[in-house]
């Protein structure tokens, strides 16, 4: 465990903020002074210096941080790098100025530091880490359960397609519901077809067949919270093939399955008070001759035809099938994570949730457990003018707009008709993948607007 609540004789981390080492220097301890003179230590977060004693053993580790860092991976990262770098021979604990605010978020990238994803390499070393004693005012629990609700998240996004299509996300999603004796629902086949036509659509052009998983769990006296994530296990673009370079990163297009899945992990393993609803609908977008294309009209769930003007704008065509199955039992409230658009990335990077909601005092709550836990998200509008670009002269609407300003507001709009009007909800469209590395954050997928949405259901159900 790289995380405990017991250790003998465990070696201080001091840690340091930026902003007072010169300060804090003045006072050290000579022997610490003689260190650092030696070998000197720039004021920025992020940078360390074991401190020795003359038998060669570690005296103290001192750590630079920035309590006001307004990330989570830039603050959260120097405490990933410490428990990555420093010999596992010996537990920590932390001491000095980490802010009483930000005591969990440094365990937590302490934890984050363990992380790795190396089912695939054949000569990969054992990932033996030091242990950190963690203070007696945070609850373990919590952390390793978001630990493991985030490592989840990850490891079913780094799965290559070739061993997670449809079947295997459904089998993860069951296995998961099944360890807190949730009551599950798996629809396929002819079932599928009549029940769910436009995730049928989407999913009849691959040789993997498409299917629909949905679970409840909890009180159901408390209330309501329906959770919908978006299933594409690898997408082409159908017909309206992707170019390779858009192509390579198609396995991550089931992250927002993965995100609904780790925080509906979240929600049980802490035992909050709720009724939870959980649907992910999973498909493969492939191209065939039994592929949807271009030009053909399908049905949904809710009735509404939808003529389709580009097969790669596929996901929001489960997700309206999904959607309207959480409606049909008047949940309190609804969210849905989606690896939807290139236009939210485009909005708002790859480090940054994009938000949508018909429900501002919905949305406010969520914005404000973002800024408490550091969980970056950021709203976009509904822009309801823009409903017009979805008119089709031969179905109730066209899936693609034909322009692409505001892609990620306009794939908003289109779920939105298959949301009751009183119903809170709130829809993610998000990256779910880190481009770029960092202690505790490695290239591959990541959870993003998960603590900040946990948060916001926690405080539901109080």
């Amino acid at each position: 465990m790289t995380l405990v609540t017991q250790s003998d004789n465990p070696i201080i981390i001091q840690a340091i903020d930026e902003t007072n080492f010169a300060k804090w220097l003045e006072t050290s301890e000579d022997y610490i002074k003689a260190n650092l003179e030696n070998l000197p230590i720039k004021p920025k977060a992020g940078n360390y210096r074991v401190i020795q004693k003359v038998n060669g053993e570690i005296a103290i580790v001192i750590a630079i941080i920035n309590n006001k860092e307004y990330t989570q991976k830039d603050f959260q990262s120097v405490f990933a790098k410490l428990a990555q770098d420093l010999p596992p021979t010996n537990d920590y604990t932390f001491q000095g100025e980490i802010a009483e605010e930000n005591m969990f978020s440094a365990c937590l990238g302490w934890g984050l530091g363990s992380y790795t994803f190396n089912e695939y390499k054949k000569d990969a070393e054992d990932n033996d880490l030091p242990a950190l004693l963690i203070p007696t005012n945070i609850n373990i629990e919590r952390i390793e359960n978001l630990l493991s609700a985030i490592f989840l998240t990850r490891d079913l996004i780094n799965m290559p397609a070739l061993d997670l299509g449809p079947a295997e996300l459904i089998d993860a999603v069951v296995n998961v519901a099944e360890e807190f004796s949730a009551t599950v629902n798996v629809i396929e086949g002819e079932e599928l077809e009549f029940d769910f036509p436009a995730v049928h659509a989407v999913g009849m052009g691959s040789d993997r067949d498409p299917k629909v998983v949905e679970f409840t769990w909890g009180n159901p006296d408390a209330t309501k919270i329906a959770l919908v994530g978006k299933g594409v296990c690898y997408d082409t673009g159908g017909y309206n093939l992707k170019p390779g370079g858009s192509m390579a990163l198609m396995k991550k297009d089931m992250g927002g399955s993965a995100h609904v899945l780790a925080l509906a992990y979240l929600i049980m393993s802490n035992k909050l008070n709720v009724n939870l609803h959980v649907i992910i609908p999973a498909v493969e977008n492939s191209v065939s001759g039994k592929a949807v294309r271009p030009g053909d009209v399908i049905d949904t769930r809710s009735g509404l035809t939808v003529e389709i003007t580009n097969t790669d704008a596929e996901g929001r065509l489960i997700l309206s099938d999904a959607l309207t199955l959480a409606c049909e039992s008047n949940p309190d409230y609804l969210i849905d994570f989606a690896t939807l658009t290139g236009a939210a990335k485009v909005a708002t990077g790859d480090e940054i949730a994009t938000m949508l909601s018909n429900d501002q005092e919905f949305a406010n709550l969520v914005i404000d457990t973002a800024e408490e836990t550091k969980d970056a998200v950021w709203q976009l509008p509904l822009w309801q003018p823009y409903k017009r670009h979805f008119k089709s002269d031969f179905a109730d609407m066209i899936n693609s707009t034909k322009d692409g300003w505001g892609g990620a507001i306009k794939a908003g709009l289109f779920l939105e008709n298959f949301v009751n009007e009183d119903t809170p909800w709130i829809h993610f469209d998000i990256m779910a993948y880190n481009t770029s590395g960092k202690p505790g954050y490695p290239v591959g997928g990541e959870a993003m607007g998960l603590q900040a949405t946990y948060k916001a259901i926690e405080n539901l159900a109080k």
